[in-house]
């Protein structure tokens, strides 16, 4: 420290001193600002997790008791948390314990939302913070229309569903955001897809540009990842491996409640794990690639001969349920390719889960009992002996349920915008679903 930095803070000291507020107070290390510090970590912890007991309150964000229970009553008198019953955010049963205990965040002060692109629609869900989803909205999207003009509609379902719901712009925390395929998370840019080319586009950016809301971003996989952990089939594990059969065939690893992302962020391609050295051309120019045997055009290929070429899943997915022999081997040989990359993944974080998303995880016990039968019988049996294989439970709605879950655990990265531009009004020959949501089930 310099002389001239040292008379400084003596100066401040005696200002303190004399009855006068001193600008120290506020400075990292103080005071004041180790209490708005913890009234900030104990608020994002209720947003991320859910109402719980002061007790738990205090083990997660490793204060004492009595630290927790004074920034509460701060808390409360502000109107930002409050008391609640024996019910959680999206109602599920909580612990009882004594009444007037369980602390949740006051509903209507402040709200996330989640946007989900997938090839064919864009899928918005604006949620309170404390209450869960209030609207949901539903968008096709042409195949041969441009990632920018996708973004247009999707801010104009964000405006509709803002005024829709009734709530102030001003208590929006940010958006979250997912497009399908590989991110380069640390720069927020997007990789190639199979379908739709974001690649080179940078979704986030755009998206609040368009806004006007702090926004973060994700691939689709991972988010469904998120709301499965926190809402769905996963709801109380902390080390989760997920796998989206869709169009394509994405994933995300939970590793002690942390989301592994890698370097670049793009962690989880375990579609492009090789199952069949040598095998099928996949997109990414490799072959025997996990996707291009389970996704879902590669399923659909599979079986034209066997059931016409103008079928598609659903009809695939009727011809498994009346027992067609030749459907049911057919979805057996793709759980068992599955099962040979789930059990790398199970060998090399054992996890406590494995949940199947995405449209094929439709076919239910054939695909899902092969899936883990090939990951039990590939991995090593201590790791796999308490091991279970579960459908995804939210189903479409998932990844844009995960986008509010970003936000309420990672809100220190969302991307601020810059000035706001305007979009384009949504195009009247594209249907928009509306629904009014109370609960995630």
């Amino acid at each position: 420290m310099s002389y001239l930095d040292l008379i400084y803070r003596l100066y401040l000291t005696c200002v303190t001193l004399s009855g006068t507020i001193s600008p120290m107070m506020d400075e990292p290390g103080s005071t004041r600002h180790a209490v708005d510090t913890n009234r900030q970590r104990l608020l994002r912890i209720l947003r991320e997790h859910g109402p719980m007991h002061r007790a738990e309150l205090a083990r997660r964000a490793g204060l004492s008791r009595t630290t927790v229970s004074t920034a509460m009553e701060v808390l409360i008198s502000e109107g930002l948390v409050t008391n609640l019953d024996g019910r959680g955010m999206t109602g599920e049963e909580r612990p009882v314990g004594r009444p007037g205990r369980l602390l949740g965040i006051q509903p209507g002060t402040g709200s996330a939302i989640g946007v989900a692109f997938s090839y064919h629609e864009v899928r918005v869900i604006l949620s309170d913070l404390a209450q869960g989803p209030l609207i949901e909205l539903v968008t096709p999207l042409p195949q041969e229309q441009a990632p920018g003009d996708d973004l247009d509609i999707a801010a104009n379902m964000i405006q509709q569903a803002i005024e829709s719901s009734g709530i102030s712009p001003e208590g929006v925390l940010g958006v979250g955001l997912g497009v399908p395929g590989p991110l380069d998370c640390t720069r927020g840019m997007a990789g190639s897809s199979s379908e739709k080319t974001w690649s080179g586009s940078m979704p986030a950016d755009e998206l609040a540009h368009r806004v006007g809301f702090p926004t973060l971003l994700d691939n689709t996989a991972r988010l469904s990842l998120l709301a499965e952990a926190r809402w769905g089939a996963g709801a109380g594990k902390k080390d989760v491996v997920f796998v989206k059969l869709s169009s394509g065939v994405g994933g995300g690893f939970l590793v002690d409640g942390r989301l592994l992302r890698g370097d670049l962020g793009a962690g989880g391609e375990i579609g492009h794990v090789v199952v069949e050295p040598g095998g099928q051309l996949c997109r990414c120019g490799g072959r025997g690639c996990l996707e291009a045997y389970a996704s879902v055009p590669a399923v659909i290929a599979q079986l034209r001969p066997l059931l016409g070429p103008d079928i598609g899943l659903s009809e695939a997915l009727l011809a498994l349920a009346k027992g067609n022999p030749s459907v049911t081997r057919l979805f057996s040989d793709v759980g068992q390719l599955v099962g040979r990359a789930v059990a790398n993944a199970v060998n090399l974080f054992n996890p406590q889960l494995v949940v199947i998303g995405g449209e094929l995880a439709e076919a239910g016990p054939t695909l899902l009992q092969s899936i883990e039968q090939a990951t039990k019988r590939e991995s090593l049996p201590l790791l796999s002996a308490a091991l279970s294989v579960r459908q995804a439970a939210l189903g479409p709605r998932s990844a844009a349920l995960g986008g509010i879950a970003l936000v309420l655990r990672e809100e220190d990265r969302l991307v601020r915008p810059g000035p706001r531009r305007s979009s384009k009004p949504v195009r009247r020959l594209y249907h928009n679903s509306v629904s009014h949501v109370t609960a995630t089930k």
